[in-house]
């Protein structure tokens, strides 16, 4: 059996299942992220001349995830399993997802005194208002969406990762050099962006972006579904690599 005959279309079940599982993931995230112990950093001067504070906490979720899921998956059996399983059902309700919440950024943004609507003038305002995003730094409970987004986005790309490797280990009994490396050196990427994840504060999305959907999609869908089709190649690779 090949990983991409695991996949099921897209239908009732596993839409149901993503549209239950996503949310509980997302919320899990914001908690952690508000709570757990980070570093707090001022931000660069934006557009408008303000200097914002940050709590920077991504290191402490990252290792706190990575812990989880192995202890749960040793001591209960918890699989990643079926995220591979309802691949498509994932993606479209994370663009689904996303959709509803940059409505939400449209609405409340619009509405705010932060209210600063994209300089694009060939579209118009209410389309920019919903892409771009109508503010540059929208918060919820003292938390910058903007920072916090890159969580559940970089950190469920390598809970994606974990779903393959765990399939290989499944289906072969083993783990090849292939997928090791591949787990490894990505594992590290990540551990290295939040080594320093304040650098983040000096991005243009972070400083000069409003925060619509094209971010929010970015995060939720583009990046952990696109940055991970490694995966599907390397997961069906019983040989390994050789000339070392």
């Amino acid at each position: 059996m090949a990983v991409t005959d695991l996949i099921q279309p897209v239908n009732e079940e596993g839409l149901i299942f993503a549209a239950k599982v996503l949310p509980v993931y997302m919320l899990y995230m914001f908690l952690s992220y508000k709570f757990l112990p980070g570093k707090t950093t001022k931000g660069f001067t934006t557009p408008k001349g303000d200097v914002l504070t940050y709590h920077v906490a991504g290191m402490a979720l990252f290792i706190q995830t990575t812990l989880l899921y192995f202890i749960s998956h040793v001591t209960l059996g918890f699989s990643l399993i079926p995220f591979l399983m309802y691949f498509w059902s994932f993606l479209v309700m994370a663009t689904v997802y996303a959709f509803i919440f940059s409505l939400y950024l449209f609405f409340t943004g619009r509405a705010s005194s932060e209210y600063s609507t994209h300089p694009q003038p060939w579209t118009p305002a209410w389309l920019n208002d919903f892409w771009f995003g109508p503010t540059l730094n929208p918060r919820i409970w003292g938390v910058d969406l903007k920072m916090y987004f890159y969580q559940p986005s970089l950190i469920g790309f390598i809970l994606g990762i974990f779903a393959f490797g765990e399939y290989q280990y499944r289906e072969f009994g083993y783990l090849t050099w292939n997928m090791m490396l591949y787990q490894v050196f990505w594992w590290a990427y990540i551990f290295s962006h939040y080594w320093r994840e304040d650098f983040m504060l000096s991005t243009w999305d972070i400083i000069a972006e409003n925060f619509g959907f094209m971010l929010v999609w970015g995060d939720m869908t583009y990046l952990p579904f696109l940055y991970s089709i490694g995966g599907w190649i390397i997961a069906d690779m019983p040989e390994t690599i050789n000339g070392w």
